[in-house]
C-alpha cells in the first residue's frame, strides 16, 4: 500500500504560504479553464485547487471535487461553501471507482495524489473514464529531487514515468509543464 497524506495535517494545504511555491492560476494555466466547463480535482484534499477551477469556469460551470478521505473531502466543502462557492459537487471515491457517469469532465487535475495511488495505472484509466473525448488532464508532481518539503525522494515519480502510465491508460500528446520550484506538470490528452 502506498503512503497517503493524512488528513491530520491538512492545515498545511491551506497555508497561504503554499502559493509562493505552488500558485494555483499558474498550475492550472494548462487546462484553459473557461466559464461553462466541467472540471475535475481529482485528489482535491482541502479544495485548494478547487477554488480556482470553480472560479475559473464560473456558475455556469462545474468542479467535481472528488477525494478518497471523507475527512478531507468534509475540509473542502467546508473551505469551499464557506467562501461561497455554489458551483461545486463533492464526491466520496475510491482510487479506482469514481461515482461519475463516463464522458462527464472537460479536463480533470490530479496534483499531487498519483504519487500516492496503490494503482497509478487504474486510478489514471478511471480519470480518463470520465473525461470527454479531447479532454485534457494535467497531472501535477513532486520534482524528483530533494526540495525542503514534500514526500521522500524514492516516493517521488519522474516525468517520463507519468507520461508512460498516462500514455498507457490511453492518453496522449504529452507535454512537461513547470509547475513551481518543486512541483512539474503533465498536460495529455484523452484520446
Amino acid at each position: 500500500m502506498s503512503h497517503k497524506f493524512d488528513p491530520v495535517h491538512a492545515g498545511i494545504l491551506d497555508n497561504p504560504e503554499r502559493k509562493k511555491i505552488l500558485d494555483p492560476h499558474r498550475v492550472l494555466a494548462p487546462l484553459a479553464l473557461s466559464p461553462g466547463m466541467r472540471a475535475a480535482d481529482v485528489g482535491c484534499g482541502s479544495g485548494y485547487f478547487t477554488a480556482t477551477m470553480a472560479e475559473s469556469v464560473t456558475e455556469s460551470g462545474t468542479v467535481f471535487a472528488i477525494d478518497i478521505s471523507a475527512a478531507m473531502l468534509e475540509r473542502a466543502r467546508h473551505n469551499l461553501v464557506g467562501a461561497g462557492a455554489t458551483n461545486v459537487e463533492f464526491i466520496h471515491s475510491t482510487e479506482t471507482a469514481i461515482p461519475l457517469s463516463d464522458d462527464v469532465a472537460d479536463c480533470a487535475l490530479l496534483a499531487n495524489t498519483l504519487h500516492e495511488a496503490d494503482s497509478p495505472l487504474l486510478l489514471l484509466q478511471e480519470i480518463r473514464r470520465l473525461m470527454v473525448q479531447g479532454g485534457v488532464l494535467l497531472v501535477v508532481e513532486w520534482k524528483p529531487e530533494k526540495t525542503p518539503q514534500g514526500p521522500p525522494e524514492h516516493e517521488r515519480l519522474h516525468p517520463d514515468r507519468v507520461i508512460a502510465l498516462a500514455e498507457k491508460a490511453g492518453f496522449g500528446h504529452p507535454a512537461v509543464t513547470e509547475a513551481g520550484p518543486y512541483h512539474y506538470g503533465v498536460k495529455v490528452t484523452k484520446i
